[in-house]
């Protein structure tokens, strides 16, 4: 090959690859990840000995929900399983008011459409799913903590989810429950439409 060709095409390499790490570190700010939100939540100002006013917690909650609902079922897998003692000592330093609202903008916005199929189904079915959600999660050892607790808070939890649909069952439930219901309702995303 000739020198003539192989300069040029070097300095055309660096000037995409120049491109590239510029357009990176641009838009990594935006990029979301659970790594991220972990840290993020790890660092809430009220964590670390602050006194946010109500406006400024507002303000943390509201971008820390905005970017967990911005992650994909794969992501937010991984965030509930890698990030479990993190998430909940975060939710815990939350006020009661603050916990419901964090609910209603995270699990209840994200599953309500799945709620609802998963209720449209027949009982038969409906049961088949569930245990089919449960056992699998058992299986592969995802979200232990939240199946335990919620079997701990009502022991035919199952059973009743099956009876009343999980629209029913969820809006009765508590906050805590609610939130332990997210990782089964994510397992059921996968299931509804098989």
């Amino acid at each position: 090959m000739r020198a003539s060709i192989l300069i040029p095409a070097g300095i055309a390499l660096a000037v995409i690859w120049a491109v590239v790490g510029v357009v990176l570190h641009v838009t990594e700010p935006y990029v979301v990840t659970p790594e991220k939100i972990l840290v993020m939540v790890q660092q809430a100002p009220w964590r670390k000995g602050g006194k946010p006013s109500p406006a400024e917690r507002k303000a943390f909650l509201e971008k820390v929900v905005e970017q967990i609902n911005r992650l994909d079922l794969e992501q937010a897998r991984r965030m509930r399983d890698d990030g479990q003692t993190a998430t909940e000592d975060f939710f815990m330093d939350l006020t009661d008011g603050e916990q419901k609202w964090f609910v209603a903008q995270t699990v209840e916005k994200q599953f309500r459409f799945v709620m609802k199929s998963f209720d449209a189904m027949p009982l038969e079915e409906r049961r088949k799913r569930i245990n089919g959600v449960r056992n699998n999660m058992r299986k592969n050892g995802r979200s232990l903590d939240a199946l335990d607790g919620l079997v701990e808070a009502d022991p035919k939890v199952f059973e009743n989810i099956a009876e009343q649909g999980m629209c029913g069952y969820y809006d009765r439930a508590d906050d805590k429950r609610k939130r332990l219901l997210g990782p089964v309702l994510a397992e059921l995303q996968g299931r509804v439409g098989r």
